[in-house]
């Protein structure tokens, strides 16, 4: 799920006046500058325009590449984290993610720069965006705890909308550049919305609408998996603890393929989704992925800018089958799922304070740095009421 999405976002509409801004591209030596003026019109449906703002990108941040700049960012498992400056603040430590409509800070943020529901201008490295950019306050205390490591905000794709935004999972980057994606450039399919990154997939023979999110940990989510003709059951595979309590998480095995345009997913392993279709980063880790979010394309492509014309396929799902919160001293199990490795060894309550003799702060973002498709064996220190107990588990098969 978008992190944003899990912290009870709610997604607003947006609306645009007929009075929008135009965008002047001068290219020439030295810095790559996108101006603006205003024009009076009325925008396509197709491709909104955001409010007014200017986007600068200097081209010597991207020796390699006449256009393009390599933004500063760290990975924190798949997610990118990028150094930001907010109206001349910072530099504050911001997820970016293509599942958030909006742009979303800390209080101490806030506090710091002044803003409330809107920021004056964004700078990540030489890129920057400036004008009017929505934003909204948020606590995101438990995000921190829960990737591993502190986070300031999180980054609305908007924010990107007057550049090509690129996700280059195998080098580990993201880049933006002046350009655009046509129709004849290998592994470019439509969005098939203009509020966020919809691309159709085709599923069963029917054409649904799946959200393309950097901020989702998982692989393919779809909404109602009973009606999908399936290898086996939905199975109980985890619980999520939410303000509503507990949310038991389900997956299973589709027995056909999933078709993103050129992309298709073989037999995939797919998770319930609980609104927004998803796909997420266990599938874009081994991809280049390129937004144009003015022309409503997007770009899935291997590491060498080639379609990627051979089926993807998804490994056994293991895993522990219990709710872990964080918390500031580890995770506490919240309740575990009847025959899993977790029932067998955990007890709700239960603090698991380190992994392998490291604990779990130490961990920072290595806790995400998984491998699926095998069973793993772990030692973890419990905290049980006043006793501290060395436990060995190993996760069990959830979906073959």
């Amino acid at each position: 799920m978008s992190m944003l999405r899990d912290l009870g976002r709610c997604d607003a509409g947006r609306r645009f006046s007929t009075t929008v801004t135009a965008l002047v591209l001068a290219l020439a030596a030295g810095p790559l500058v996108v101006s603006a003026r205003r024009v009076s019109a009325s925008p396509p449906p197709a491709t909104p325009v955001p409010d007014s703002a200017t986007v600068a990108a200097d081209s010597a941040a991207a020796p390699e590449s006449d256009d393009r700049v390599v933004l500063p960012t760290r990975r924190c498992g798949d997610l990118f984290i990028a150094e930001t400056m907010i109206d001349g603040k910072g530099p504050f430590s911001m997820v970016l993610d293509t599942g958030a409509s909006v742009t979303a800070i800390t209080p101490k943020v806030a506090a710091e720069t002044g803003a409330r529901s809107a920021l004056s201008r964004l700078a990540i490295g030489r890129f920057e965006v400036s004008g009017r950019i929505r934003c909204q306050v948020r606590n995101l205390d438990e995000l921190s705890l829960a990737i591993g490591t502190p986070i300031d905000g999180i980054l609305g794709h908007q924010v990107f909308h007057q550049a090509l935004l690129t996700y280059d999972y195998p080098a580990r980057e993201v880049r933006v550049r002046v350009g655009s994606l046509t129709d004849d450039m290998p592994g470019v399919a439509p969005m098939s919305t203009s509020k966020r990154p919809f691309i159709g997939a085709v599923v069963d023979g029917r054409t649904v609408n799946v959200l393309l999110d950097t901020g989702s940990s998982q692989g393919l989510s779809l909404a109602k998996l009973d009606r999908y003709a399936r290898e086996g059951p939905v199975r109980a595979v985890g619980m999520r603890a939410g303000v509503d309590g507990l949310t038991e998480l389900r997956a299973a095995r589709l027995a056909g393929t999933v078709r993103f345009g050129a992309l298709v997913l073989e037999r995939p392993v797919v998770h319930e989704a609980t609104s927004d279709n998803l796909l997420g980063q266990a599938v874009l880790r081994d991809f280049v992925v390129t937004l144009d979010q003015q022309r409503g394309r997007v770009q899935i492509v291997r590491p060498d800018g080639t379609a990627v014309v051979e089926p993807v396929h998804s490994p056994a799902l293991y895993g522990l089958g219990a709710a872990l919160e964080p918390v500031p001293d580890g995770l506490r199990v919240r309740e575990t799922i009847a025959g899993s490795a977790a029932a067998e060894r955990l007890q709700p309550g239960d603090v698991i304070v380190a992994i392998d003799g490291m604990s779990i702060a130490d961990l920072g973002c290595a806790r995400s740095d998984r491998e699926d498709g095998m069973p793993a064996t772990s030692t973890l220190r419990v905290k049980r009421g006043t006793a501290i107990l060395d436990i060995s588990i190993t996760t069990g098969l959830q979906v073959p």
